[in-house]
């Protein structure tokens, strides 16, 4: 969240310029907020609407969503939701009891022993959200005065998982524990929390951070240095970033899955964004996770402004991941012809044969079934070819492909 002044003061200068950027889904044309409800000069509610298709978007939790999901649970006409407060995960507030382990997802603790989190709170109620896969074991969340649950966080393909109890009145303690207990097809007992927050009346509500935070991938080198050379005044687009902020007041994350941390929810396959107003815009291991990837490269080309980068990274060679979805992969052909309306500043492929075998590897639980020594083996000698292979040689069955493109002035 943000501390002290000077930060608030940026969080509610970045979000005026992302509401000054946003347009109806539909129509692409101009938006206006009703029914807002504001914190120290910050919109932290409110309705999207558009003259001619009505409300098209809402504003929750200080952030605009053009998804169905918030649409269809925020009524119209202003909410009373509670707003959030997260607590970082390595906040003093929590004590982990165990062999806890920072990963990028967040904490990861093993069952064994039940290691737990415990934490005061007060507010409406408490939300703690897991990343269920399929070594994930069984969780218990408590509150001392209130309710308890178990969850059984195995899920074949990974998936958040959000468990909310309620908060009686006054400061409250909560424990998370690791049963230890798992699902009769979980390949073991693992817990991992990716985020803590509590929920609180508005008038008792913060604003949103601005420094860095990545709970997700590691940010591509390219971009960042993009992004240093990119203009002072320039508005820059991470175009499915996941749950991370980049840290930079001009680069703004907009998401479709449901993570703390985007600026803005929304589908990629019809951006409620403004025509040429992005100057830069990151589009890191989206593609493949989308069924029309042509439209969406038509979109963000369609707000960029003339002259403005889009800067690609998607999937080849790589084995199925879904996220929730992978629909397909691209070939360094394929991504040039996605971009052929951009002039092509440049472009390649990275990641070896290793690095996808290994990949494949864990997702078939290779050392399990025919032992770590020899699946080591095979990965000791495909890196020894990776190191051997030309450019050339690699573009045949790289594990991504990248581009760079520049959008065309108008004729």
């Amino acid at each position: 969240m943000a501390d002290g002044p000077a930060e608030e003061e940026r969080y509610i200068a970045r979000q005026r310029r992302l509401l000054a950027t946003l347009a109806c889904p539909s129509c692409k044309k101009e938006l206006h907020v009703d029914h807002a409800v504001e914190l120290r000069g910050a919109v932290a509610s409110g309705d999207m609407v558009c003259d001619e298709h009505g409300r098209v978007g809402v504003i929750d939790q200080f952030r605009p969503s053009f998804l169905d999901r918030e649409l269809d649970a925020i009524p119209a006409g202003g909410s009373t939701r509670p707003l959030s407060v997260p607590i970082d995960l390595d906040d003093p507030v929590l004590t982990y009891v165990g062999p806890w382990q920072v990963v990028d997802e967040g904490m990861r603790v093993d069952g064994d022993g039940e290691p737990s989190v415990t934490f005061d709170a007060a507010g409406r109620s408490v939300v703690v959200n897991f990343l269920g896969h399929g070594w994930s074991g069984s969780v218990v969340v408590q509150v001392d005065q209130g309710e308890d649950i178990e969850v059984d966080l195995f899920r074949s393909t990974p998936e958040s998982i959000r468990v909310e109890l309620p908060l009686p009145e006054g400061a409250q303690r909560v424990h998370v524990v690791a049963t230890g207990r798992r699902h009769a097809d979980s390949r073991a007992a693992q817990v991992v929390v990716s985020g803590i927050e509590v929920l609180v009346d508005p008038e008792h509500g913060r604003l949103p951070g601005v420094g860095p935070v990545n709970r997700g991938n590691p940010y591509p080198p390219r971009f960042a240095e993009l992004v240093e050379t990119a203009a002072s005044d320039a508005l820059i687009l991470d175009c499915g970033g996941g749950d991370r902020r980049f840290g930079d007041d001009r680069v703004f994350n907009l998401e479709y899955l449901d993570y703390t941390l985007p600026d803005l929810y929304g589908d990629g396959l019809a951006l409620g964004i403004a025509d040429d107003s992005v100057d830069l815009i990151l589009s890191q291991a989206v593609l493949e996770h989308v069924p029309d990837p042509q439209r969406a490269v038509d979109e963000m080309v369609r707000i960029l402004r003339p002259g403005g980068l889009l800067y690609i990274e998607v999937a080849f060679m790589q084995p199925l991941h879904a996220v929730p979805s992978h629909y397909m992969n691209v070939t360094p052909f394929g991504v040039d012809y996605l971009c052929r309306d951009l002039e092509r500043v440049a472009g390649g492929v990275f990641g070896g044969l290793s690095e996808t075998v290994e990949w494949i590897g864990r997702l078939v639980d290779a050392q399990s079934k025919i032992g770590d020594e020899r699946f080591s083996a095979v990965l000791d000698s495909l890196r020894l070819l990776d190191g051997q292979l030309s450019d050339d040689e690699l573009r045949q069955a790289a594990s991504a492909v990248w581009l760079l493109g520049r959008k065309r002035a108008a004729a």
